[in-house]
C-alpha cells in the first residue's frame, strides 16, 4: 500500500546525491599528455594539465592527488586516463565523471579521468 510513496520518496532523495548522476560517457578515449599540471583543491577539487602546443585540458583527479596539491602544482608531469567531453552544464556549479566530481567551469570542453600521474625528471 505505501510502495507508491516509499518509491517516490526514494527517487526524490537519489536525485539530490552525486551517486544519482553517473553516467556511462560515450566519448571517453584513453590518451597520455605531458605538461604543466596545475592543482585547485578548494571547492569540489580539480585541476588542469597545459601541455606544449598549448592545448589545456580539465582534470578529474584522485583524491591521494589533492591532498598532496603542493607535491604536484605547477610540476612537469606524465598522466594516463581518459579523456572525456565535458557534459553540457544545464547550469549546475559542478558534475560526476564516475567517482570524482569537479567543478562545471574550465580551460576546456574536454577533461581527462586520471588514472596515473608522475613527475617528470
Amino acid at each position: 500500500m505505501h510502495m507508491p510513496s516509499l518509491l517516490l520518496v526514494a527517487v526524490g532523495l537519489c536525485s539530490l546525491t552525486s551517486a544519482c548522476h553517473s553516467k556511462k560517457f560515450d566519448q571517453e578515449r584513453s590518451i597520455r599528455v605531458e605538461g604543466i599540471v596545475q592543482v585547485f583543491p578548494g571547492g569540489y577539487g580539480s585541476g588542469s594539465i597545459r601541455i606544449a602546443s598549448g592545448d589545456c585540458y580539465d582534470l578529474a583527479l584522485p583524491k591521494g592527488v589533492l591532498r598532496k596539491s603542493r607535491q604536484w602544482e605547477m610540476k612537469n608531469v606524465a598522466i594516463t586516463g581518459y579523456v572525456i567531453v565535458r557534459p553540457l552544464s544545464d547550469g549546475a556549479a559542478w558534475f560526476d565523471i564516475y567517482d570524482r566530481r569537479i567543478e562545471a567551469g574550465g580551460c576546456s570542453s574536454k577533461v581527462i579521468y586520471v588514472e596515473s600521474i608522475a613527475i617528470n625528471e
